[in-house]
């Protein structure tokens, strides 16, 4: 994971405080276990999400030759999972939000946010309509796509 993740660094030094990594997978399909003379080429597959321009970009990565053999802008606004600061960043803007306390007051009665837990979960995008959502307003056109996130709320009666 280090050695991918620093020839990607490398790549787009430039970039590197804008890039997220995703996800890192070693591609063991492409080794063959039967050679042990160093012969091997080993792969690592990335995803990651550029912060600036909201772009996702899969790459291959040749261990061995410490280079990436292959690089694949997503299309704009498609989106890649979430990671832990995704649903932690979802979770702190459903809680902050007062016509969420507002609602959640005057149908339940709550008005404790801190035992409100919101579970974060993707949010599907069928077709070009629903990719519509993660456009920017055209005043903001220099802005990433927007993240989409959907979350179901409860209430934990006890505790954090």
């Amino acid at each position: 994971i280090i050695q991918a993740s620093s020839i990607v660094k490398k790549k787009f030094e430039s970039e590197v405080k804008h890039l997220r990594f995703i996800c890192i997978t070693l591609d063991e399909a492409a080794t063959d276990k039967s050679k042990d003379d160093g012969s091997n080429v080993r792969f690592a597959e990335i995803l990651v999400l550029n912060s600036k321009s909201g772009l996702a970009t899969e790459m291959q990565i040749d261990l061995k030759a410490s280079s990436i053999t292959s690089y694949d802008d997503l299309p704009r606004g498609i989106q890649p999972m979430l990671i832990p600061e995704d649903c932690d960043l979802a979770e702190a803007i459903v809680k902050q939000s007062e016509e969420v306390q507002q609602v959640l007051q005057d149908r339940y009665g709550i008005t404790d946010m801190s035992k409100i837990a919101a579970d974060p979960w993707s949010v599907h995008l069928a077709d070009e309509s629903d990719r519509k959502m993660t456009d920017t307003p055209s005043s903001s056109s220099s802005l990433p796509p927007r993240r989409l996130v959907q979350t179901f709320l409860y209430q934990r009666m006890y505790g954090e």
